[in-house]
């Protein structure tokens, strides 16, 4: 992944498969925003990651917001997010659905399923760019 290419994988579960495709996208758009591109492209989607099930979506979410924070102090209650990170379940098809398109300016990676996504492009016009 780290050179553009796909993937294909199978392994048994618990073997960091997520870990395995999260890794280089959450270090992809780290870099790009550390390279100054972030100004070009504020306000829009960085990366979509589509899962074939809400669960598997939902775990994902799980293990890309434990990557992405870090703690601000010494306390471990006080922790803080690198990117900003969405998982598009119900109440964010809502939010689209009020917001539009400026919904897509507080966040860096957009964690769905295919069917919500369907969903939002079907709108006139396109809830998602």
């Amino acid at each position: 992944m780290m050179h553009g290419r796909e993937i294909l994988a199978c392994a048994p579960t618990g073997s960091g498969k997520t870990l395995a495709f999260l890794l280089p996208v959450i270090e992809h758009v780290l870099s790009s925003k550390s390279l100054g591109t972030a100004k070009k492209e504020f306000g829009r989607l960085k990366a979509l990651i589509l899962s074939p099930t809400r669960e598997l979506a939902e775990q994902t979410f799980r293990e890309c917001k434990q990557l992405i924070s870090v703690q601000t102090h010494c306390s471990c209650e006080q922790r803080s997010d690198l990117l900003r990170v969405k998982f598009l379940d119900k109440t964010e098809v809502k939010l689209f659905t009020r917001k539009g398109i400026k919904n897509m300016k507080s966040m860096d990676i957009l964690i769905s399923t295919p069917n919500r996504i369907v969903y939002l492009l079907q709108h006139e016009p396109p809830l998602i760019k």
